[in-house]
């Protein structure tokens, strides 16, 4: 996987790549989802081919939605309240999925810092996506030259570490 000609005009040095997994072996149908967000806008800036081919693969995240289930209890207090209020005014009455938060991805965006804005939105498009594991393995494992081995089976993430090098 190289950087594109975009990037490449910053950098003499095409980025390497290599995939990391645990599994002896990939299966595109396993695998949790994930989410991507300020990293398809950084991708965008490297690979713009690579970055619209995984968003072929994925579903644009635009809202987060949080939600409680319905309760069959009430507090003491709710209690008391439905109790002086009467039959008619039940204060507490079971209802469908109580709503905690709703939130609208590229108006939060919007109100951004302009750098994390430009990072987030680019070219109108939020960044922001959600995926399978295995959809993200497969478009990046068919984007590597034929004479490569980039991918390292029954390998697990011990630690993180940098020099002062940066590397």
């Amino acid at each position: 996987l190289e950087n594109s000609e975009r990037s490449r005009a910053a950098s003499d040095d095409p980025i390497k790549v290599s995939i990391y997994e645990s599994r002896e072996s990939l299966n595109y149908k396993a695998g949790a989802g994930i989410q991507m967000n300020g990293g398809m806008g950084i991708l965008y800036k490297i690979n713009p081919d690579l970055q619209k081919k995984i968003v072929m693969s994925a579903l644009p995240l635009l809202k987060v939605r949080s939600r409680a289930k319905p309760r069959d209890w009430q507090w003491p207090w709710e209690k008391l309240l439905d109790d002086l209020r009467g039959p008619t005014a039940q204060v507490t009455a079971p209802s469908s999925y109580q709503t905690l938060l709703e939130l609208d991805l590229k108006e939060a965006f919007s109100s951004a810092q302009a750098e994390t804005r430009d990072q987030l939105i680019v070219d109108g498009q939020v960044m922001s996506y959600s995926l399978l594991r295995g959809a993200l393995q497969e478009t990046l494992v068919d984007e590597f030259p034929e004479d490569s081995e980039p991918i390292n089976f029954g390998k697990s993430l011990q630690s993180i570490s940098s020099t002062s090098e940066g590397e």
